[in-house]
C-alpha cells in the first residue's frame, strides 16, 4: 500500500503542478484538479477502511463504493504518466535545445546591426 501512495501522490503533484495560459486551459485545468482531487480522495479513504481490524457488511460495501468511484477518476493519471521512453526523449531533446542556445550565444556571427544612417 505504501508504494500505491507514493505512484499517487508523485502523479497528484503533477497533475496540480501543471499551469496552462489561455482561460480555456485553465478551465480544463480545473476539471483535472477538482477530478484528481477525488481520485485520491476515494483511493485514501478505500485504504484507510482496509486497515480496520473488523470488517461489517457495511465497511465492505462502503469499500467497494470507494474503489469503483477512484476507478470512475483513475484516468486523469493516465494524462500525466510518462514511460522511460518519454523521459529520455525529453531529456534529449533539452539537452540538444541547450547546446544550440549556447551555439547562438558564442557565435561569432554578426546578428543584424542596424544602420543608423536616414
Amino acid at each position: 500500500m505504501r508504494n500505491l501512495c507514493h505512484v499517487l501522490l508523485a502523479a497528484f503533484a503533477a497533475a496540480l503542478s501543471r499551469t496552462f495560459d489561455t482561460p480555456a486551459m485553465a478551465s480544463r485545468h480545473k476539471v483535472l484538479y477538482h477530478n484528481a482531487i477525488l481520485c485520491v480522495r476515494y483511493i485514501t479513504d478505500f485504504t484507510l477502511m482496509a486497515q480496520y481490524r473488523v470488517h461489517t457488511h457495511s465497511t465492505i460495501e462502503s469499500m467497494k463504493d470507494y474503489l469503483r468511484d477512484f476507478h470512475a477518476y483513475e484516468d486523469v493519471f493516465l494524462r500525466f504518466r510518462a514511460s522511460k521512453g518519454a523521459n529520455t526523449a525529453t531529456k534529449e531533446a533539452s539537452r540538444d535545445l541547450h547546446e544550440e542556445h549556447s551555439q547562438l550565444l558564442t557565435s561569432d556571427k554578426p546578428q543584424g546591426k542596424i544602420s543608423s544612417k536616414r
